[in-house]
């Protein structure tokens, strides 16, 4: 802390007062009294102006003394009366105490002017190497011949070496600290004995901690006011700006390669949807030169139309600061006009608001030709199909006259008395007929199926009951076969439904046919139980029911287990010449799961037999 001293002028130096005299010279004041005495006859004495008169005699004759207009003190003597002459000499003594009293004051005022000016400099030097001190920026002082004059403490602290050191006659750390040039004190002398003033001067200094920075250093060697200082420095440490702005120059340059990179189009825009950067890609796509870019509008490269369209879908871009895409049309540099998407997202400063938005496109003019060649090729498809549906449908509806007159003759004959070989050819005559028949059914479901015309029909029903009545029918099936069947309902299974039991009992039918047509020996077994996880995403009101058929068969190999609910997939397996079918029967039992909003899949195993599952979703009543 520094001490702050008042200096004020002594009462005796103000002018007058009972001190004054003693600024007297006393071997004068006596000369002169002496003169007096030896001219006038009288005793002389001087005294105070505030002296009273004497006791008893008169208090005789005075002379004044005046000093700056004022009496600090007077000649006095005895005498009522003095000869001209003698009161002139008096006079002029008086006069000659007043010079004298005044000169003496004046020095001794400005002593002690001096005095109170160099404590007050004193004082305000204190004040400025507090305040140097506390500044968090870099300030020393050299002489004429460079040597440090002054080092502050941030020097010391940034730094490391303390103005001791530094303003030690044989320049310690200098070396040190000047070790990131070739020739360090070459370096310090160009630094310190130049007259010229320089400004943000980057300069880079070697800690004590053996860390190299960067300072800005701002000289001052003009006019310096301060004696024995040839100049001083301020610096600023800018090491982490110089490493922040760095990075900040990385990052835009790895920015700027990346966005180059992209093999799309890609620009940037303000909030004008002016545009302020672009890739090559783009350029080349509108034809211009990149620098040629800046500023520009989508009007201003691009057709009329496609243009405005783009502009008004950024607009909602930026209004709505998410992330969209946009189909358009748009002309290309070489006069084609191409299909792009368009993805555009906004950016925004640090407030929130936005800045600009980005927009990378890529050309899908091929993209959009195939799709307009598999669209193509698709309704070639769906009309080749349909007329293909068509053709089976009729084909059956027509068949299955002729066929019923076969099966009503057969049925006929076989009323007649025949021998045993003629029964057994009607027999072969008759099973054959009916298979036909069960196939060209089947074709007619699947073209319904197909086109949408098989409706569903809920209708309460007993579950159980329905259930029970067709297993019953598929053991006896099993047993022509002497094959094991048997079949579960489990208790939680609810026995009141709504349900298309039409519909349930067609597929379970085929999957059943299915099983025993691939089963020489062993069992069929039939499992009905409830499942919530057999039906991900179904309404949670809705009864979960699952259906298990599972036999000892043949089993699926796993690269056909895709193709079995594809329709007629299994004649082209090999399997059909030896257990013959026209692969219909489980891709429409596959089609009437999902029309009931349900599912059909099987797990399978070569050589040891399938499970077929069905997961239904049931209403209560």
């Amino acid at each position: 802390m520094v001490e702050h001293k008042e200096f004020a002028m002594p009462s005796c130096l103000g002018g007058s007062g009972p001190h004054v005299l003693s600024f007297l010279d006393e071997a004068l004041l006596m000369q002169l009294l002496d003169s007096l005495r030896a001219v006038t006859g009288h005793a002389w004495r001087l005294e105070d102006s505030h002296a009273e008169a004497g006791q008893g005699d008169a208090a005789g004759l005075g002379v004044e003394v005046q000093v700056d207009g004022d009496v600090p003190c007077r000649l006095r003597c005895n005498a009522q009366h003095l000869p001209p002459d003698h009161l002139a000499l008096a006079q002029g003594i008086a006069g000659l105490l007043a010079v004298s009293i005044a000169q003496r004051l004046a020095c001794a005022r400005e002593q002690l002017h001096r005095i109170a000016t160099e404590a007050a400099l004193a004082d305000h030097g204190k004040r400025m190497l507090l305040l140097v001190d506390s500044l968090p920026v870099l300030i020393h002082a050299h002489d004429k011949d460079g040597r440090y004059v002054f080092w502050n403490k941030e020097c010391e602290r940034v730094i490391g070496f303390t103005a001791e050191q530094m303003l030690a006659g044989d320049f310690p750390g200098v070396s040190w600290m000047y070790s990131a040039y070739a020739d360090p004190m070459e370096k310090y002398q160009e630094v310190h004995d130049g007259d010229q003033d320089y400004r943000d001067k980057e300069l880079m200094l070697r800690c004590v901690d053996g860390e190299i920075r960067t300072f800005a250093w701002t000289n001052i060697s003009r006019q310096c006011p301060i004696p024995g200082w040839a100049g001083w420095e301020v610096g600023m440490d800018i090491t982490a700006r110089l490493r922040t702005e760095r990075a900040l120059q990385e990052q835009v340059q790895f920015m700027e390669s990346l966005i180059q990179a992209v093999p799309y189009p890609l620009y940037i825009k303000d909030t004008s949807l002016r545009y302020i950067g672009c890739n090559r890609a783009f350029a080349e796509f509108v034809g211009r030169p990149m620098e040629q870019l800046a500023g520009l509008r989508a009007t201003d490269l691009l057709d009329e139309e496609g243009a405005l369209q783009i502009e008004a879908f950024e607009q909602t871009v930026l209004a709505g600061g998410e992330r969209r895409q946009l189909e358009a049309r748009l002309s290309h540099a070489d006069g084609s006009m191409r299909d792009v998407l368009l993805e555009n997202n906004a950016f925004h400063g640090s407030d929130g608001s936005p800045r600009g938005l980005i927009c990378v496109f890529t050309d899908i003019t091929e993209q959009k030709r195939h799709e307009r060649q598999l669209l193509h090729a698709k309704r070639q498809a769906e009309e080749a199909s349909q007329a293909k549906t068509r053709f089976l449908t009729n084909i059956s509806h027509e068949l299955r006259t002729p066929l019923n007159g076969i099966m009503g003759a057969t049925e006929l004959l076989l009323a007649e008395e025949l021998t045993q070989e003629q029964q057994d050819y009607l027999g072969m005559v008759r099973s054959s007929t009916t298979n036909l028949l069960r196939i060209l059914n089947d074709i007619l479901d699947l073209a319904s199926l197909d086109e949408g015309r098989l409706p569903v029909t809920p209708l309460p029903c007993n579950l159980h009951r329905a259930l029970e009545g067709l297993f019953k029918l598929f053991a006896v099936q099993a047993q022509w076969k002497r094959l094991q069947f048997s079949w579960t309902i489990e208790e939680e299974v609810p026995q009141d439904v709504l349900l298309d039991m039409e519909r349930l009992r067609q597929a379970l039918s085929n999957i059943f046919w299915n099983a025993l047509k691939f089963t020489e020996r062993g069992e069929i077994v039939i499992r009905v139980c409830l499942d919530p996880a057999a039906l991900p995403g179904a309404d949670p009101v809705a009864v979960p029911l699952r259906i298990e058929i599972q036999d000892t068969g043949i089993g699926i190999p796993p690269d056909q287990r895709e193709r079995i609910f594809e329709s007629f997939s299994l004649a082209e397996s090999v399997m059909t010449k030896k257990h013959g079918g026209a692969g219909l029967g489980l891709a429409i039992s596959h089609k009437l799961a999902a029309l009931m909003g349900g599912r059909l899949w099987v797990e399978s195993e070569e050589g040891a037999g399938s499970t077929f599952f069905m997961a239904l979703p049931l209403a209560l009543p």
